[in-house]
């Protein structure tokens, strides 16, 4: 039996470009699929990259590409993403999404601190 040469797959990467304001696509940071949790960003999609609740960044995905490359034959997908137009809910999402942390991180710790656990409920109230 001739011994098979074993080809190594990479993991599949994801390249990020964003539509400047005069409508050019520039800049492709590159992620592994994992940073996605394992899920290709669909068109319609938003990311947020979240500092604080009123400070955040929101982009939503345009296009998505699978890219060959012939000369270096690689493969990737690219998402060409566009900021997205400010509204109440990012900042509600953003909010939300700092408590949950908050209070995951505290409860690492040791157990949620009262204030932790006060924001934690309001963040769930139902209706």
């Amino acid at each position: 039996m001739e011994s098979a040469e074993l080809v190594k797959v990479s993991p599949m990467q994801v390249r990020v470009a964003t539509v400047q304001v005069d409508g050019e696509v520039a800049g492709a940071d590159a992620f592994n699929m994992d940073h996605f949790g394992g899920i290709l960003p669909n068109v319609g999609d938003q990311f947020l990259l979240i500092r604080s609740p009123d400070d955040y960044d929101t982009v939503t995905v345009q296009r998505r590409y699978f890219t060959t490359e012939a000369a270096t034959r690689s493969i990737y997908w690219t998402l060409v993403v566009k900021v997205a137009e400010a509204c109440s809910q990012f900042t509600q999402v953003a909010t939300n999404a700092l408590a949950v942390t908050d209070y995951l991180e505290a409860a690492k710790q040791g157990g949620p601190v009262p204030e932790v656990v006060a924001k934690r409920r309001k963040t769930n109230r139902v209706g």
